[in-house]
């Protein structure tokens, strides 16, 4: 009997390159095939070296794009990797956790100290992809009481040339006490800003709730 094909022989550093076209083969041939021995695989090597690391999480968070429930078995296991040292795996691990978030949020407030902890000292991406798990959150009742806080901190001490994209994503979810929490924010993070069009993004995101 033929020995079965490892999947990690088809990540782009085990073929000698650079790009991360075969990931995205790969990814597509197991959401094509329904391959979940090769998530399995996928999630084992993310212990493997760190070329092979960064090379199984993209491969992971592109499936969990189109099938979020195929990689939330992993949950623990991407929570665990929010403080490597391994900052392509930190934030890869956090964009698996936003993809999951918008398909079982119930999966990832668990996990709410950890990810807001990871916002808080990780890198701008992980920060991104932390901002996209809290607006997943806050879109279920059950968790949004406990999400809106941490999400206006985000929005108080963010880089201001994060701060336009932020709003553009949460500013719809607030229900009215944290609306205005949020726009007093916004006339405050406004006065840093210089550069018109971040000025009109934002504007356009509030509508004419406050004057900025």
């Amino acid at each position: 009997m033929a020995k079965q094909a490892d999947v990690l022989d088809s990540l782009s550093s085990s073929l000698g390159r650079r790009d991360e076209k075969p990931n995205v083969a790969l990814a597509r041939r197991i959401l094509d095939k329904k391959d979940k021995a090769g998530i399995h695989r996928l999630v084992e090597g993310l212990a493997f070296k760190q070329r092979i690391q960064n090379d199984c999480i993209k491969v992971l968070y592109e499936i969990g794009g189109e099938q979020p429930g195929w990689i939330a078995p992993f949950t623990g296991e991407f929570v665990s990797l929010l403080e490597s040292r391994n900052n392509r795996l930190a934030w890869g691990a956090m964009t698996a956790l936003a993809t999951i978030a918008t398909h079982g949020p119930e999966k990832i407030y668990p996990h709410l100290k950890q990810i807001v902890r990871a916002c808080a000292h990780g890198s701008v991406i992980t920060r991104d992809q932390g901002v996209n798990i809290l607006v997943s959150l806050c879109r279920t009742k059950a968790y949004a009481g406990k999400c809106f806080s941490p999400l206006l901190q985000i929005l108080l001490t963010c880089p201001v040339n994060q701060f336009p994209s932020y709003i553009e994503k949460c500013i719809d979810i607030f229900p009215a006490r944290e609306r205005k929490e949020a726009l007093k924010i916004v006339e405050m993070r406004t006065a840093e800003i210089t550069k018109s069009s971040a000025i009109w993004r934002i504007k356009k995101s509030i509508g004419s709730d406050v004057n900025v």
